[in-house]
């Protein structure tokens, strides 16, 4: 069956790209055409699972390959998978501690002055440029919002800082 799945999988890559490419010329049947390509995708799939054979001595010795196979057999029968670990998958404590780094920036913008925390929500909660931002507040220029945005996040970043919050 995996031997069967990883033909029909290479089959169908680059949009089937490998039936495509029979020749249509009368010179052989499609059927005939396809079992030489199955044989060789199986072929790849042996040697992709159990290797080759480095020389000609371990090719023809038939017990060494009948063991390398049946211990990478056995090893990967051993294996459960539903245990592996996924990198992609978050740790479990990655959520409480974005809740408590959440929770300490909300109470850090609280304790801002509601000016800046509207420079704050035009910025990064309603997307706006700085040069809208500029001329909706009333700046000199573009420049004087910078400033001031970076003013603000400095203060946010010793806030959270001092609460042991770092690398914010």
């Amino acid at each position: 069956m995996d031997r069967y799945t990883f033909v029909l999988d290479r089959l169908q890559n680059e949009d089937f790209r490998r039936l495509r490419v029979y020749p249509g010329d009368g010179r052989g049947k499609f059927t005939t055409w396809l079992v030489v390509v199955t044989r060789r995708l199986c072929v790849d799939y042996h040697r992709k699972q159990y290797g080759r054979p480095r020389t000609a001595a371990a090719a023809s010795d038939a017990s060494q390959l009948t063991t390398r196979r049946n211990l990478v057999d056995l090893v990967a029968a051993e294996v459960d998978v539903e245990r592996l670990e996924d990198d992609r998958t978050p740790r479990p404590d990655v959520g409480v501690l974005d809740a408590d780094r959440y929770r300490a920036l909300e109470a850090a913008v609280g304790e801002l002055d509601v000016s800046d925390q509207l420079l704050l929500t035009y910025r990064f909660e309603d997307g706006m440029s700085v040069e809208k931002i500029a001329n909706l507040i009333g700046a000199r220029s573009r420049f004087h919002v910078h400033r001031r945005l970076n003013g603000i996040l400095a203060k946010l970043r010793i806030a959270l800082d001092t609460q042991g919050i770092g690398g914010s």
